[in-house]
């Protein structure tokens, strides 16, 4: 069933799961045949040191990659927040631009206008390239 899981949701942590299994199967025929009257106490115990090995594992792989979707949400969102940004002040840009051929008699207040929203977009793309 894990296999299915994994095969599935392509999720690197159902192999760890599926890996656990083989263990637990091994330690539990060693065990019954321990309780037989066999000797098999340092196969069991082996085991289960690879069954507890392969959930450390699992800990590791499920904590590491839920850091990494929460780096990558952070990521997309950042992305969002700035192309956002960058897209009102080039905005800004273009209607000023507009405005500027449409009333040539407030050029000079235009001007001004872009050249205050042409830094607010060099200072943002500075900002971004020091993440």
């Amino acid at each position: 069933m894990l296999v299915k899981i994994f095969l599935k949701k392509k999720n690197v942590i159902y192999i760890f799961f599926c890996l656990s299994i083989i263990p637990i199967i091994f330690a539990g025929i060693f065990n019954f045949l321990n309780h037989s009257g066999y000797n098999f106490t340092i196969y069991n115990l082996s085991m289960n040191i690879i069954y507890y090995t392969i959930i450390i594992l699992i800990a590791i792989v499920a904590l590491l990659e839920k850091k990494l979707i929460s780096i990558q949400r952070d990521k997309n969102k950042l992305k969002d927040k700035y192309s956002h940004d960058l897209g009102n002040i080039f905005q800004a840009i273009i209607m000023a631009y507009d405005i500027n051929d449409t009333f040539k008699n407030q050029q000079e207040e235009m001007t001004i206008i872009i050249r205050k929203k042409i830094n607010e977009a060099s200072e943002l793309v500075k900002f971004i390239r020091n993440l």
